[in-house]
């Protein structure tokens, strides 16, 4: 993807993370296993 798009992507992973803070993890655990079966493609961690 285009470095503009991975910088739109960046700033929503951000907003999102600032409305999930307060909350517990533990919820959203039972979603783990999703990640692992997801096919393969381009992947960035978002900090």
């Amino acid at each position: 993807m285009p470095g503009q798009v991975w910088d739109e992507l960046a700033a929503e992973a951000q907003a999102l993370a600032a409305l999930l803070a307060d909350r517990e993890p533990g919820v959203y655990r039972r979603y783990d296993r999703w990640w692992s079966d997801l096919p393969g493609a381009e992947v960035q961690i978002i900090r």
